[in-house]
């Protein structure tokens, strides 16, 4: 077995698909010193840093600090080496770090490959060593959280360091129907290469939330708008004050024709958000988008109606790009860059 020394090696989780994108995150930020490396949902690196900073990464959902590698078989028998490795950590001082509470703790744990045994019974029996070293089993915020991943032979013991709400920015922001995370809303923001002179825009805003995330960042004007009054209103409420929202239609907008330097936005989707006829919508949507982007500019977009934005973009005179594939809730959908035909 491996044990780390306490705030060196740390992973953040990420959307399926977004790795790269977090990644680009922690190097710009100066957080990463080495050793970073992609894994399915993770980001994993060194860092020296205190972790109030860690816990400033818009696009990561969770960070955790690691504190012990080791492998372990494929049998149900192999447990009793499991608990024979989480038995040699002090516990005890891990506790103190990282918890407001020392002796209130929670287990989660994640198993992939083929074993005879379920993440269940790797929970009962990490909770089976903590309980014999005085420990008491809770589900309280303030308790420490441990975290074991079984991947094929490899397994890794980690302490989570942010809060239950922490990917949601909080337990006070309120969501719409088909709304998507905090987290990949700033990635989406992050794809779209943001400068302090944009006008940023997102025409199918819901909640708020992409230009909530693009308000981190300087810019010049951030629009937001939805046809709906209802989820304007909720924006309203979100937001920080800076953006202007408003309802509007995204197919026949009150924007000036080459007045928008980027598009982002979180379409309406599979069967999120209920459209008639979403060939019909894409195609006058994009439309207008070429009508009010500048000849420069980008759009960025997220669905995963294929084939509609495809035909939408090559009917509108934009030259679309598939950057990145999620997973998101058994979805598929794709992260698209767009820009007109004739800007290289």
């Amino acid at each position: 077995m491996h044990q780390y020394e306490m705030n060196t090696y740390y992973f953040a989780t990420v959307t399926n698909g977004l790795e790269t994108v977090l990644g680009a995150e922690i190097e710009e930020r100066g957080i990463a010193r080495r050793d970073m490396k992609y894994e399915r949902g993770k980001v994993v690196f060194k860092a020296l840093e205190e972790t109030n900073r860690l816990k400033t990464l818009r696009c990561a959902d969770n960070i955790y600090c690691i504190v012990a590698e080791f492998t372990v078989g494929a049998y149900k028998s192999d447990l009793a080496h499991m608990a024979s490795n989480m038995k040699k950590l002090n516990w005890n001082r891990l506790a103190v770090e990282f918890s407001k509470s020392s002796r209130d703790i929670r287990v989660s744990t994640s198993r992939r490959g083929k074993h005879t045994y379920s993440r269940f019974d790797m929970k009962e029996t990490i909770e089976d060593v903590l309980e014999k070293d005085g420990f008491v089993m809770s589900q309280d915020d303030h308790a420490l959280c441990v975290r074991a991943d079984i991947e094929e032979a490899f397994c890794r013991v980690s302490i989570k360091l942010t809060e239950a709400h922490f990917r949601f920015r909080g337990d006070t922001r309120i969501y719409s129907r088909g709304s998507i995370r905090p987290t990949v809303a700033a990635a989406l923001v992050r794809i779209s290469k943001p400068c302090k002179d944009d006008v940023f825009y997102d025409p199918f805003c819901g909640a708020g939330t992409i230009p909530d995330e693009r308000a981190q960042l300087p810019a010049r004007r951030i629009l937001a708008s939805d046809i709906e009054e209802e989820v304007v209103l909720k924006a309203k409420e979100n937001g920080k004050g800076g953006t202007i929202v408003f309802r509007c239609d995204a197919r026949k907008t009150p924007s000036q024709s080459e007045s928008i330097d980027r598009i982002v936005s979180n379409l309406p989707w599979n069967k999120q958000i209920a459209v008639e006829n979403v060939r019909k919508l894409y195609m006058e949507f994009l439309a207008e988008a070429n009508r009010i982007l500048k000849p420069n500019g980008w759009i960025v977009l997220l669905t995963d109606c294929h084939e509609e934005i495809t035909k939408a973009s090559e009917e509108n005179g934009l030259c679309l790009s598939a950057l990145y594939e999620l997973s998101l809730h058994g979805l598929h959908p794709k992260v698209y860059k767009l820009r007109k035909v004739n800007i290289q």
